[in-house]
């Protein structure tokens, strides 16, 4: 049995740790007849352990940190769960809700997203049919080019006290990956901490490993490895 629902804390979390992954998702339209590589960058197991929100409500924002591989370097969408599955009806995640979208250049590895340039700001509203389920929604991004060598892409939410739209899955790599933001002074540009400090590490938290069940599809930069034609050369296999 999994563990019981707690605002910012987990009891007894086990499982054996799991990295970021980069995986193959199939070819997406490149335009003119052409397609390109696309990869997605998780670093969850897709089984929730947990989720979290406000003990009072508030605004609270979760951020998952993936360095670029394979030169999938172009962000074309989000994926994103909410609730858990063990609590089914019982997190208050309501369908419908607005959430934000924002992605930081990660300029500094291991500090959350403050050091780096905001790169992105959307939204989306939550599918019903992604809730406490393990069931990702796809949220499209308009091609966001990460400079550098990695990136922070997260999720935020207005929410209601006694509710708990953030999934975790305890199984990931843990600390330096996975952060908090948002609460009192919350700016995308200026101030993507929480309260107006730092963010805070999901996994510094005292409960193992903690890592927020959001994922990021990437294709090259355009050019990089596009498909002609028929076919061609993509990290050593071929499509068609």
């Amino acid at each position: 049995m999994k563990n019981a629902l707690f605002v910012f804390a987990l009891i007894g979390c086990a499982g054996s740790a799991m990295g970021q992954t980069i995986s193959p998702a199939g070819p997406s339209a490149a335009g003119q007849g052409g397609y390109v590589n696309r990869a997605t960058y998780q670093m969850d197991d897709g089984n929730a352990e947990n989720s979290f929100g406000l003990t009072s409500g508030g605004y609270l924002v979760a951020s998952n940190q993936f360095n670029v591989a394979g030169g999938n370097n172009v962000l074309t969408s989000l994926e994103v769960t909410w609730g858990c599955d063990e609590f089914v009806g019982q997190n208050g995640v309501v369908a419908g809700s607005f959430f934000d979208v924002f992605i930081w250049a990660d300029t500094l590895p291991g500090a959350g997203p403050q050091p780096g340039s905001l790169l992105f700001a959307g939204g989306g509203n939550i599918d019903p049919g992604a809730i406490d389920n393990n069931v990702f929604q796809t949220v499209a991004l308009p091609g966001v080019v990460v400079p550098g060598a990695g990136f922070l892409i997260a999720v935020g939410q207005n929410h209601a006290g006694g509710t708990y739209p953030f999934t975790v899955d305890a199984n990931g790599p843990g600390l330096g990956r996975s952060f908090f933001s948002g609460s009192t002074g919350f700016d995308p540009n200026t101030n993507p901490g929480f309260g107006g400090g730092p963010a805070l590490d999901a996994s510094a938290i005292g409960f193992g490993n903690l890592n927020f069940m959001i994922r990021a599809n990437a294709v090259p930069t355009p050019g990089a490895l596009a498909l002609l034609g028929l076919g061609g050369l993509i990290v050593g296999r071929r499509r068609r």
